[in-house]
């Protein structure tokens, strides 16, 4: 409410979106199931495991690469080579981890009041999130859950660049305009101490 706040900047996931698990990685529990269907395997397969197994993996050959963030795509990508499993399987339970995101995320009642908040003082609203979703799945993620206004939506995975480094944090300030003092004009709100507190203020959000 302050007219120093002249923009508001939103994590997604455990801030204006949440799953109802104790952790994100619950959610391969769940596709377990249609896992070990579609591979027709007598034993059962810990898709859950290799699933995050394939993550880190990722992580670490892009990091070697000199990327900071994943997509998808390149984690179904290093699990189809880590674990022998098709081009065709892994396709299959990519869309199909989508379409269990899109089921499963609901609004978060505390982020959403405050998205409203911010619309209500007509504040400029932007969408901020380190994901190896694409924009486009989190923008549907949104939509489904009642967040349609905002002005600009920036995701590490499309960007190649993270919160935690602030990379991310110099990308949006250069995109709006942003230097010196005006930088407290942008109020960022998100869950994470480290990479949606620390680092937002220590850059000068």
């Amino acid at each position: 409410a302050s007219d120093t706040c002249k923009i508001v900047s939103f994590d997604v996931f455990d801030t204006l979106i949440v799953r109802p698990f104790s952790k994100p990685s619950d959610i391969f529990s769940l596709m377990a199931e249609e896992f070990n269907r579609i591979i027709n395997s007598e034993s059962i397969a810990d898709f859950g495991y290799m699933r995050q197994y394939a993550e880190k993996h990722a992580r670490e050959i892009l990091k070697e690469e000199g990327k900071e963030e994943v997509s998808l795509a390149d984690i179904y990508e290093v699990f189809g080579k880590d674990f022998n499993v098709s081009e065709k399987i892994c396709k299959h339970m990519l869309d199909f981890e989508i379409d269990t995101e899109m089921d499963f995320c609901v609004a978060q009642k505390s982020g959403y009041d405050l998205y409203k908040f911010a619309k209500y003082f007509e504040r400029e609203i932007i969408i901020v999130s380190d994901m190896y979703l694409s924009q486009q799945v989190i923008e549907k993620i949104l939509k489904k859950n009642n967040y349609f206004d905002y002005d600009r939506i920036y995701v590490s995975s499309e960007y190649n660049k993270c919160k935690h480094d602030k990379k991310l944090y110099e990308l949006i300030a250069n995109d709006l305009g942003l230097k010196g003092e005006n930088l407290k004009t942008l109020v960022h709100i998100g869950d994470n101490y480290s990479s949606d507190f620390k680092a937002a203020k220590e850059f000068g959000f």
